[in-house]
């Protein structure tokens, strides 16, 4: 065990007694130990490494230190003055905190912690991006029980997509297009029915199959109507179907005017399932929204949640 002795330059005077010397040196010793903390503050700031080369889920949280009983000890003294009495307001600096962030390629790039979070939360989904969403849901309800359930159905199929914006990213990449749109027409599924069950008809599955890859589906009906019910099937060939028609169309999936995709859209809902004459514009309005979500949405990689 190492013991520090300090030296206390105290006077003492007639009038003083035992109590007020105690008090006196406290309040010194008090005074010095909150100017070195003060300095060991600016010496030492708190970094937080958030490292990219491990797998899995990113969370930011910072690195905190914290006494037995759950203070800060870089709080401690700051709210003592010089003279060791007791402050109104804080009496030494913050602690400056730091972001090391360790990327896949083993870089590392250090920036303010203010500036980090700043940057993440820019790159996560906008409270007005899902207040226009709402509206969307609302303002596209079809009946009254609809519309009366429109910020329940939007919120729901939000959650849905927040989870599963990678997977919906990855099916999307595997077909070949835009993720947004693919992401717009799962987020209007999830609004209208609540499940992705039955979005796609066996018979338009095999069609937009062979029209797209010039070969015959070649499970069996069973095996098929199997995997539409699952996310992934559903997805597949919610994304399989849209580039079909486009195809037929003699059109690139991915560079279509407004008009070209509206045309795109009706035709895939009129073969599908018989769809609403309003879902073609009703996906478009999605799609404006989700095409500035998937723009600013980092690699699943680099992906990091702030708690």
């Amino acid at each position: 065990m190492i013991i520090i002795i300090r030296k206390i330059k105290y006077k003492i005077t007639a009038d003083d007694t035992l109590d007020s010397i105690s008090r006196n040196v406290a309040a010194d010793v008090r005074g010095r130990l909150k100017n070195e903390m003060a300095d060991e503050i600016s010496r030492t700031p708190n970094i937080t490494t958030v490292d990219y080369r491990a797998d899995g889920d990113k969370t930011y949280e910072r690195n905190a230190q914290r006494t037995p009983t759950g203070n800060d000890p870089y709080d401690l003294y700051s709210r003592i003055s010089d003279d060791g009495s007791i402050s109104a307001v804080r009496t030494t600096p913050k602690r400056d905190e730091y972001v090391r962030e360790i990327y896949r390629d083993g870089s590392e790039k250090i920036s303010k912690e203010a500036d980090f979070v700043k940057r993440i939360n820019s790159q996560n989904v906008l409270d007005e991006e899902k207040n226009e969403l709402a509206r969307l849901v609302r303002v596209s309800s079809p009946n009254a029980t609809l519309y009366k359930n429109a910020e329940n159905r939007s919120k729901n199929a939000f959650n849905a997509f927040e989870s599963n914006k990678y997977f919906i990213e990855q099916m999307a990449g595997k077909v070949g297009v835009p993720a947004s749109l693919l992401g717009s027409m799962y987020f209007k599924q999830l609004a209208d029915s609540a499940t992705l069950a039955e979005t796609i008809n066996p018979r338009y599955a095999r069609m937009s199959y062979q029209r797209l890859y010039g070969v015959p589906f070649a499970g069996s009906d069973e095996a098929l109507e199997e995997y539409l019910n699952t996310p992934e099937g559903a997805l597949d060939f919610m994304a399989i179907g849209i580039k079909s028609e486009a195809a037929y169309m003699g059109l690139d999936i991915n560079k279509l005017s407004e008009r070209q995709l509206n045309s795109v859209l009706s035709s895939y809902a009129r073969r599908n399932n018989d769809a609403s004459p309003a879902y073609a514009s009703t996906v478009m309005a999605y799609n404006s929204v989700f095409d500035d979500i998937y723009k600013r949405l980092p690699s699943k990689e680099y992906a990091v949640t702030l708690r």
